[in-house]
C-alpha cells in the first residue's frame, strides 16, 4: 500500500474516532441556539445530500440514504409535539455526527484491520494519559475525572479497545494489549460497561471459540468474572443498601410499594423507577410527549433522561415512530458475527442501562458500518 496513502486513512479513521468522541458539533451554552422544526429538516436533507454527491466509494452511497429517510420519518414527530431545544440539538448532533464519520469511512477504501489498528491505538493512547493523569488521585479512584471523560465512557472506550485487540491478527503484543484494556474496565469500576463485556465474551465462546477454547480465552473469561466479583463485593459485603434495594424492587413488581426517587434514592431502586416511569409515560402518551420533554413531564430534572435510549426514543417520539427510528441501530444483527457486530452488540447491551440518544452515535454508527462493510463483502464474493 502506497505511505500517502496509508497515512490519509488512518488519519480519516484517527478523524472519524475523534468526531465520535466529542459528541457534538455545537456549543450550545455559547451558541445561541434558535432552530425551528423546519430548520431541523432542511438540514437533514442538506446531510443527505452530501452523501449521496460526495461519496468517492460504493461503501455506503445508497444504503445510508436508505436509512437517512427512516430517519427523517422518525423525526416528523416534531410536528404534533413540542421539542425542546436542548433535545432538538441532541437529535441534530447524533444525524450529523454519524453522517459525517460515515462519509469519512466512505472516502477510504475501509480495511477491517486497519480501522483495528487505529482504535487500538486511539484508545490505548488514552488509556496511557488517563492512567497517567490519575496517579495523583489514586488510579482506582472513581471519583476522579478519567481525563475530560466520565467512568462509564471511559470504562466503554476500554471495552472497545478490548474488542479491536481481541479480532485484531496482533500476535506478540495481543495479551499484553488485552490486559491493559481490561485493567482500564476494571478502573471505571463501572458495572455496566463490565457486565455488557462479559456478556459479550460469553456470547463469543459459546459461538466462535467453542470448539476450540484455549488458555487465553479461558483467561480472559476468568479475569472479567473476578472483576464483576470484586466490583459488586463492596455492596454486597460492607453496603446495606443493597440488600434494602432487593426488598425494595421485590415490593414494587408485586404492587405493596409505589417508587419514590429522590438525589439519595439507591441506584438499583431509581433505575427501576425510571423504567417504571417511563412505560407510565409511553402507556399515557403513546406518540410521544416530544423529543427531549422526558425531565419535565416526568419531573425527574437531575436525572434529565431515563439512562435507557430505547425508552428513551418511544416515550418522546412516539411507539411507531420510535420502532421506525429503532431499525438502523438493529441491522448488525443480519451481517456476520465480527469486530462491528461484537461491538455494535456491546454498545446495545450498554445503553440499556446508561447514557441517552446522543451516547446511541456509537451504536448507530458502528450497526451501520457493520451492515455496508457486510454487504460490500458479499457482492466482492
Amino acid at each position: 500500500m502506497n505511505k500517502n496513502n496509508l497515512v490519509l486513512k488512518s488519519l480519516s479513521l484517527l478523524a472519524c474516532l475523534l468526531l465520535l468522541t466529542a459528541g457534538s458539533v455545537t456549543f450550545q451554552d455559547k451558541l445561541f441556539i434558535s432552530f425551528l422544526p423546519y430548520n431541523i429538516l432542511i438540514l437533514f436533507f442538506i446531510m443527505g445530500f452530501i452523501v449521496m454527491y460526495s461519496t468517492t466509494s460504493k461503501l455506503i452511497e445508497k444504503d445510508y440514504l436508505y436509512y437517512l429517510f427512516i430517519l427523517f420519518i422518525a423525526s416528523l414527530s416534531i410536528f404534533y409535539t413540542e421539542p425542546t431545544s436542548e433535545g432538538l440539538m441532541k437529535y441534530f448532533n447524533l444525524f450529523v455526527i454519524v453522517t459525517l464519520s460515515l462519509l469519512l469511512c466512505s472516502l477510504i477504501n475501509i480495511e477491517m484491520q486497519q480501522l483495528l489498528r487505529i482504535i487500538i491505538f486511539f484508545y490505548f493512547l488514552i488509556f496511557i494519559l488517563t492512567f497517567i493523569f490519575k496517579l495523583d488521585d489514586g488510579v482506582l479512584n472513581r471519583e476522579s475525572n478519567y481525563l475530560v471523560f466520565g467512568p462509564i465512557v471511559f470504562g466503554r472506550m476500554m471495552s472497545v479497545g478490548f474488542l479491536a485487540v481481541q479480532f485484531s491478527d496482533l500476535k506478540k503484543i495481543k495479551i499484553p494489549l488485552m490486559i491493559c484494556f481490561l485493567f482500564g474496565v476494571f478502573m471505571s469500576a463501572s458495572k455496566g460497561p463490565l457486565v455488557s463485556l462479559f456478556i459479550i465474551e460469553c456470547f463469543i465462546i459459546i459461538v466462535l471459540y467453542r470448539k476450540h477454547i484455549n488458555i487465553k480465552i479461558f483467561f480472559i473469561f476468568i479475569f472479567i468474572l473476578l472483576s464483576l466479583i470484586y466490583i459488586y463485593s463492596d455492596y454486597l459485603l460492607y453496603d446495606t443498601r443493597i440488600g434494602s434495594a432487593i426488598i425494595e424492587v421485590s415490593d414494587i413488581i408485586s404492587n405493596e410499594r409505589e417508587i419514590v426517587i429522590t438525589e439519595t434514592t439507591p441506584s438499583v431502586t431509581i433505575r427501576l423507577g425510571m423504567i417504571v416511569e417511563t412505560l407510565d409515560l409511553i402507556y399515557n402518551y403513546p406518540f410521544g410527549v416530544g423529543i427531549g420533554n422526558w425531565p419535565h413531564i416526568t419531573g425527574l430534572h437531575w436525572l434529565e433522561y431515563p439512562h435507557n435510549f430505547i425508552l428513551e426514543v418511544f416515550s418522546e417520539i412516539g411507539l411507531l415512530l420510535g420502532v421506525i427510528f429503532l431499525v438502523p441501530y438493529f441491522v448488525f444483527l443480519r451481517s456476520r458475527i465480527d469486530f462491528l457486530f461484537a461491538v455494535s452488540f456491546f454498545y446495545l447491551l450498554s445503553s440499556l442501562a446508561s447514557g441517552d440518544v446522543l451516547d446511541s452515535r456509537f451504536l448507530l454508527f458502528y450497526s451501520l458500518l457493520s451492515t455496508f462493510i457486510y454487504k460490500k463483502t458479499i457482492k466482492e464474493i
